[in-house]
């Protein structure tokens, strides 16, 4: 039988653990692997203890942001967000509506900071109604309504209400 150590790990190794992640393995792992490759400390090292500290406070800053995320996403999960935009004689918008629009969209009307490439969106070109999902982190997912409301516009003033 196999002599086991508990280590501490001091930097993210793929298929073996993550930072501060504590890990029982085989003895010669840890000491000809692990200890001189800089990926590990014995448990019963007393740097050990720092290391477990500092990914205590990682964890903690990771679910104070996940927290925030979550109350983000309750305050406009299922709402409907409505904008109006120049249309031409044919119907279609002068200019499409697509995820920069949106993010700003979410910060003038609920005061809510979101990066474009969390939002998942085809650019519309027609008024109307669609649905958007905004994809935040943390595996959350939240859904909510565009309304595009077409105004007629004369020839030479395309300008949207986004101000572009």
């Amino acid at each position: 039988m196999k002599k086991k150590v508990k280590v501490v790990i001091k930097k993210n190794l793929e298929n073996v653990g993550g930072f501060g992640q504590i890990l029982e393995v085989a003895a010669g792992f840890a000491r000809n692997y692990l200890i001189p490759q800089g990926y590990a400390l014995y448990f019963s090292d007393p740097r050990s203890k720092e290391i477990l500290k500092q990914h205590e406070k990682i964890v903690a800053e990771k679910d104070k942001e996940k927290e925030k995320i979550k109350d983000m996403a309750s305050k406009i999960s299922g709402k409907t967000l409505k904008i109006e935009a120049k249309t031409t004689e044919k119907g279609t918008l002068y200019e499409q509506i697509d995820k920069d629009d949106i993010a700003k969209l979410l910060f003038q009307k609920e005061k809510i900071k979101i990066a474009p490439e969390h939002i998942d969106f085809y650019p519309i070109k027609k008024p109307g109604e669609t649905e958007i999902t905004i994809r935040p982190g943390f595996d959350l997912e939240v859904k909510l309504k565009l309304e595009v409301e077409g105004i007629k516009s004369k020839r030479g003033n395309a300008k949207s209400k986004l101000g572009r």
